[in-house]
């Protein structure tokens, strides 16, 4: 039996990008599929809801705290086969951007400033710069809540606009492999690519990235809300950042309930002189 540490009343703040939440009522991070099938078939036998959590760059937690046990992904493992790439779900992003731009190969160059994991990439097929997660998927290993492994092709599961067919289901991405492209360029597109996150989002700020998606119509949601003449509009310690439009900071006091707030009121403002309305890229718990 693989060995599992839960810990009682993880501050939420401390697994999140944002810095907001109140606490968990139990927490573990599994390193391996062992110990994920071994923290799965522990909250079913409890019957605790399962809330699966990469490296919390997308996560809105409640100031009120979360019942039930949160699995952290931590398998980080990487491997590299020619120009096919096997990695654990917990991998950093980031990480994965920079070694295989490294090694002349393109496909994750716009992953050098994203501060998330590839278990969270895939499952809500994170992009920037014109490229998509699921653009070099191959196939996909997912452990559901009863401890079932399933290896899923890249055509059996529907990709979208920050989107994926895996937001169905119930379970953990362990890992993924990607098939990449030979690119001599893939270096220093990466490095223009990081270059330009940082001059134009607040990078250095407590955030979790871009809070809406962009309209279908082509329109970016960061333009509509800076048109609208919202930047820098606040609610508590929420505060639309000066930056980047489609970003909420944290001032330093931010509770859940004011980024809601903040967040309903941009929506309601943004149709009241647009007539569309903003959807949530984030991933709240609310």
């Amino acid at each position: 039996m693989a060995a599992i540490k839960i810990i009682k009343q993880k501050s939420l703040k401390s697994l999140s990008t944002f810095g907001i939440g109140g606490k968990a009522e139990r927490f573990v991070s599994v390193n391996t599929t062992a110990t994920c099938r071994e923290t799965f078939l522990f909250a079913k036998k409890r019957h605790l809801p399962v809330h699966i959590l990469g490296n919390g760059s997308n996560c809105l937690f409640p100031d009120q705290g979360l019942p039930g046990l949160i699995v952290q992904n931590k398998i980080l493992f990487y491997r590299k086969k020619q120009n096919q790439i096997f990695v654990g779900g917990g991998y950093s992003l980031a990480l994965l951007g920079r070694k295989t731009a490294k090694n002349q190969l393109t496909g994750f160059e716009f992953a050098l400033s994203i501060p998330g994991s590839v278990g969270g990439a895939i499952w809500m097929n994170a992009g920037a710069s014109g490229q998509e997660t699921a653009d070099t998927l191959v196939k996909v290993a997912f452990m559901d809540l009863d401890g079932r492994i399933a290896i899923y092709p890249k055509k059996a599961l529907r990709f979208g606009y920050r989107s994926s067919s895996l937001q169905e289901k119930k379970g953990m991405i362990l890992w993924a492999c990607f098939l990449l492209s030979p690119s001599s360029t893939a270096a220093n597109q990466a490095r223009l690519f990081a270059q330009k996150r940082r001059q134009d989002q607040p990078l250095q700020e407590k955030s979790i990235g871009s809070i809406f998606k962009n309209p279908a119509n082509g329109i970016s949601a960061a333009r509509l809300i800076d048109q609208a003449g919202l930047k820098g509009l606040q609610i508590g310690g929420a505060k639309i950042s000066l930056k980047h439009a489609n970003f909420i900071i944290n001032t330093g006091n931010a509770t859940s309930g004011d980024v809601a707030l903040l967040v309903e009121k941009v929506q309601q403002m943004i149709y009241a002189k647009y007539g569309m309305w903003l959807e949530k890229e984030i991933c709240t718990f609310l």
